[in-house]
């Protein structure tokens, strides 16, 4: 199988492709100096720039995802499950 991660500054691009890869290009957002993944000018240029380096992949599928941590709550009110 074939990882390869490309760093950015707000994005993490990971496209397992190849003989055992899933076929799947993982794209996560998680932006640097916040502590919120929200979206501004310079997130969405590098977004476009990222796309735009896509479009020549052989993967099948783009995988969007948040790196921010999220805890969900269970039944039991002190017990947290990272998703």
């Amino acid at each position: 199988m074939t990882s390869d991660t490309v760093a950015f500054r707000h994005w993490r691009l990971e496209e397992r492709l190849g003989k055992g890869g899933d076929g799947i290009a993982r794209l996560t957002l998680d932006r640097a100096e916040s502590s919120a993944n929200s979206l501004s000018q310079e997130v969405l240029e590098e977004l476009d720039r990222l796309l735009d380096g896509l479009s020549g992949s052989t993967a099948r599928a783009l995988a969007i995802c948040s790196g921010e941590r999220l805890y969900r709550r269970r039944r039991h009110p002190r017990v947290y499950h990272p998703r």
